[in-house]
């Protein structure tokens, strides 16, 4: 008897729905940004597309996944970000959990269309020296949900 209570769980269980995975979505409206880092290690531990909501001094901000983003730190940063201007031409991108997070500091050129600027982690942990890199973007399309 036990054996087949066994064999119908083992079935059941396979059968069992599966939790789907929601990935995070450009906002309507929003500017979507494909960012390039230098050194190229930093590639996948910081975004590698954003995508900023319409604002004229700040909005929010999303982490879009890539297949660069092979450690899937996006997932790291579902409750909500911002980004707000700093200066005329520039604007700092927060992703921050409570914990750690990604921090860009940006200039834009006048038409908005090219970023230039640093990244950095942060951390509440006190600890070895932070990954850091200088990047570049350009926007792009945003991906459709």
């Amino acid at each position: 008897m036990n054996r087949h209570i066994l064999t119908l769980m083992v079935v059941l269980g396979g059968c069992a729905p599966r939790i789907a995975e929601i990935y995070p979505v450009a906002p309507a409206g929003a500017r979507c940004y494909a960012l390039a880092y230098t050194p190229v290690e930093a590639d996948g531990l910081f975004p590698a597309l954003i995508a900023l909501e319409p604002g004229d001094s700040g909005g929010g901000a999303v982490w879009l996944p890539t297949p660069i983003d092979s450690l899937g730190i996006w997932r790291m940063f579902q409750r909500p970000t911002r980004w707000e201007v700093l200066t005329d031409d520039s604007l700092v991108v927060s992703f921050h959990n409570g914990f750690s997070g990604a921090l860009l500091r940006l200039f834009r050129s006048a038409t908005g269309t090219l970023l230039a600027g640093n990244a950095s982690w942060t951390s509440d942990v006190v600890g070895p020296d932070l990954p850091r890199a200088s990047l570049t973007g350009q926007e792009t399309p945003c991906p459709a949900p």
